[in-house]
């Protein structure tokens, strides 16, 4: 069956490694480079995953930079392949890394805001409330609870 246009899921690659405590940590740079990036049957695409994945600023030039690709050509063939435009799949790689980083590890927000490429922690609260409507900390205790929750019962079973 023909697919029409790639996802997010598609070239997205998390950067958490599990701890065994319904936990994540975050790689570093060298291990998270070893990673391999999605296969999208698309040498563009598969260098946009590994540009995204490295990218510390998530910024149109920066990643078009990255992938080797004038950012105007970059956005044509987003625009073809994922049916938006590359600022609007930047956004929403940034936040699905915001939104990991939060539910899955301990890390201060300022550490959060510093990973998922925001410029401060104050526009990552921002950001974070807008798109989640919901408090950083709240949204993270909810989840870590729950996860803490299936945990405690799988060691009871």
């Amino acid at each position: 069956m023909y697919k029409s246009h790639l996802t997010l899921d598609d070239i997205y690659v998390s950067p958490l490694r599990p701890l065994g405590n319904g936990l994540y940590e975050v790689m570093n740079d060298a291990d998270l480079l070893a990673v391999p990036s999605p296969k999208t049957q698309c040498l563009l695409m598969d260098e946009l995953a590994r540009a995204l994945m490295r990218s510390r600023r998530f910024r149109v030039d920066e990643v078009s930079r990255l992938v080797g690709v004038p950012s105007k050509k970059l956005s044509v063939c987003i625009s073809v392949m994922f049916g938006c435009n590359l600022n609007e799949l930047i956004e929403a790689y940034q936040q699905r890394l915001l939104l990991e980083l939060v539910r899955c590890t301990n890390l201060s927000p300022e550490d959060v805001a510093r990973r998922a490429g925001y410029r401060s922690e104050k526009s990552m609260y921002n950001h974070f409330t807008r798109c989640v409507n919901d408090t950083f900390f709240a949204y993270r205790e909810r989840h870590q609870r729950r996860v803490r929750t299936v945990d405690d019962r799988f060691e009871l079973v």
